[in-house]
C-alpha cells in the first residue's frame, strides 16, 4: 500500500521541507534488538571525543526591541562555530564552547554570543560574553544529573555516540519500540524506531539506516501530534565507522511556522584520543564578575592572578548594568546611578541568572 506525503512549509522564501515518507508503510522483519545493540556497541567503544562544526543558522522572523517596543524584524543569518568534547559516559567531563546566537532577555534582540561551559564532577563552570561587550560574565553551579550541555544544539552527536545514555541526552533502552514504518531515505530503506505514540504529549521518531551500521539518519520530535524538531543527517564512512558528515535542523512553532533552521558541517573529529585535564578547564580572565550559586549565591571580582574577589550584591549589580551599557548603551542608560536601591538589585539579579540560563539553554533545552 505505497503512500506518499510531502509537508513543507515557507516562511519568507525559506522552504523547508520536513516531513517525507515514500515506500509506504509495511510490516518489517526488522530486529529492535539489533538496532540497539549496534547504538551500544559504537556507544561502548567510544570513550573519549572531541568534535567541532560550523554552520549557518537562520531566524525567518524575531522579536526585537526599539524604542521601548516590540517589532517584527526580517529574516536573519548568524555564522554558528562549535565544539564539543567529552569523556566517559556520566557526563561529568565535559567541555562545550560556542558562538552563537541567543535571545537576548533584557533587550529582545537575537545576539551573537559567546560561551565556553565546563563540567568537571559536580561542578558547572560557565563563562560567555556578547561579540560587542568588552567584560564577561561567569558562573558556577551545581551540575545537573541530566547534562544540559547535550540538548538540541549537540542532539546529531548524542544520536550517534550517546543515544542509550540518558545522562548526556539519550534515553533508557527500554523505552524504545519498532514501528512498522519503512521509509526510502538516500536511496536506502530505513526503518523507523520511536518513544511513545503520535498522539502523546511527547513523541520521538528515529529513522535508522540498517546499511549505515544503524546510523540515525532522521530524528523527529512531535508535540501532541505536531512537529517541534527535526534534524537530518548525512554520514561518511571513516575507519572508525559511520561518523556524521553533515546535518540540518529546524524548530517550528505551535502554528507550524518556521522559527528557525541552521545546516551545521562537521569540520574535525578524534575518536577515543587521551584527553588531559587541561582541556577540560576554563580560564577566567581578569575582570570577569562571577556568580557562584552552589551555596546560594554569592558574587566574586576575577583578579590578574586569577584570585576571585568577594564582592556585595550592590556591587555585582552594578557591574552588571555597566556591562550592559557597554553593549547596549541606549537600552541601559537610564539604570545608570540607580543600582543601589533593594527593587532594583532584585530585579538585576533576577535577570542575570534569566540572561545566564537563556545563554546555555536556549534554543536547544527541548529535545
Amino acid at each position: 500500500m505505497g503512500t506518499k506525503q510531502k509537508v513543507g512549509i515557507c516562511r519568507t522564501g525559506v522552504f523547508v521541507c520536513y516531513f517525507v515518507i515514500a515506500g509506504g508503510i509495511t510490516e518489517g522483519s526488522e530486529d529492535l534488538d539489533a538496532v540497539l545493540n549496534a547504538w551500544e556497541h559504537r556507544m561502548n567503544s567510544t570513550k573519549t571525543a572531541v568534535f567541532h562544526w560550523q554552520g549557518t543558522s537562520q531566524q525567518p522572523e524575531f522579536q526585537k526591541r526599539v524604542e521601548g517596543k516590540m517589532s517584527t524584524s526580517g529574516e536573519s543569518t548568524f555564522e554558528c562555530t562549535t565544539q564539543l568534547m567529552f569523556e566517559g559516559f556520566d557526563g561529568k567531563r565535559v567541555f562545550h564552547e560556542t558562538n552563537a546566537p541567543v535571545r537576548n532577555g533584557e533587550t529582545g534582540y537575537m545576539e551573537q554570543r559567546f560561551i565556553k561551559t565546563s563540567v568537571i564532577g559536580d561542578v558547572e563552570t560557565d563563562l560567555f560574553k556578547f561579540d560587542r561587550a568588552e567584560s564577561y560574565e561567569a558562573r558556577k553551579i551545581q551540575a545537573n544529573a541530566q547534562n544540559a550541555l547535550f540538548s538540541l544544539a549537540t542532539k546529531p552527536l548524542t544520536l550517534t555516540y550517546r543515544v542509550l545514555e540518558p545522562r548526556m541526552g539519550g534515553y533508557q533502552r527500554s523505552k524504545f519500540r519498532m514501528t512498522p514504518r519503512r521509509a526510502e531515505i538516500g536511496g536506502a530503506q530505513c526503518v523507523v524506531v520511536a518513544i511513545g505514540t503520535e498522539t502523546a504529549p511527547q513523541y520521538s521518531e528515529f529513522w535508522v539506516d540498517p546499511t549505515k551500521d544503524y546510523s540515525v539518519v532522521r530524528y523527529r520530535k512531535m508535540a501532541s501530534g505536531k512537529l517541534r524538531h527535526q534534524i537530518d543527517m548525512e554520514y561518511r564512512e571513516d575507519p572508525t565507522g559511520w561518523i556524521p558528515k553533515r546535518w540540518k535542523m529546524i524548530t517550528v512553532d505551535n502554528d507550524g511556522s518556521l522559527r528557525s533552521s541552521l545546516e551545521d558541517e562537521l569540520t574535525n573529529l578524534s575518536l577515543n584520543a587521551s584527553l588531559p585535564d587541561s582541556d577540560f578547564d576554563i580560564e577566567i580572565p581578569e575582570g570577569t564578575l562571577l556568580t557562584d550559586y552552589r551555596t546560594g549565591r554569592e558574587w566574586f571580582m576575577v583578579g590578574a592572578d586569577g584570585n576571585e574577589r568577594m564582592i556585595s550584591k550592590d556591587e555585582a549589580s552594578a557591574t552588571y548594568v555597566q556591562n550592559m551599557q557597554e553593549t547596549f548603551p541606549k537600552h541601559t542608560r537610564q539604570l545608570a546611578g540607580r543600582t543601589t536601591t533593594p527593587v532594583l538589585t532584585w530585579i538585576l539579579g533576577g535577570a542575570v541568572v534569566f540572561v545566564i540560563l537563556l545563554s546555555s539553554v536556549a534554543m536547544w533545552k527541548r529535545h
